[in-house]
């Protein structure tokens, strides 16, 4: 798609969407991620919606990250072996492992169907993610 769009991998940044809505991937440095970014920020969003604060409330783009793993647990191995700065493998080998909670407890007012479509778009492997479509 991004080909088609005239997109190049060379083109892609690290700077992407608002600290609050940033998925994990670009967090940790890809130069390499999909439309999946899309759906973990409307997934965000969604989130923000129902509880009306955000979900993800990072002081900086460090804690942001944090905060992320506190709820949805640490990156798996698969993840974290497309990283390739040194600094940023060295920054997630220093967080305690962390495992995922279920988003009933963090979002108690949120229907089954919302609950459902948050865990599936709110998945911090980008492959486990669903699709545009799937959410719909």
């Amino acid at each position: 798609m991004r080909l088609w769009l005239g997109i190049k991998e060379a083109d892609m940044t690290g700077y992407v969407s608002t600290r609050y809505y940033r998925a994990p991937e670009v967090m940790l440095t890809w130069k390499r991620y999909s439309e999946k970014v899309d759906i973990w920020s409307a997934g965000c969003i969604f989130a923000e919606m129902i509880l009306a604060r955000p979900l993800f409330p990072g002081k900086d783009h460090i804690d942001q990250f944090f905060v992320i793993t506190q709820l949805l647990g640490s990156p798996p191995g698969e993840m974290v072996a497309n990283v390739t700065s040194q600094n940023t493998l060295s920054f997630i080998r220093s967080l305690p492992k962390q495992t995922r909670k279920p988003l009933t407890n963090i979002i108690p007012t949120a229907n089954a169907n919302a609950t459902i479509l948050l865990e599936r778009m709110l998945q911090i492997d980008p492959e486990k993610r669903c699709s545009a479509e799937e959410a719909l």
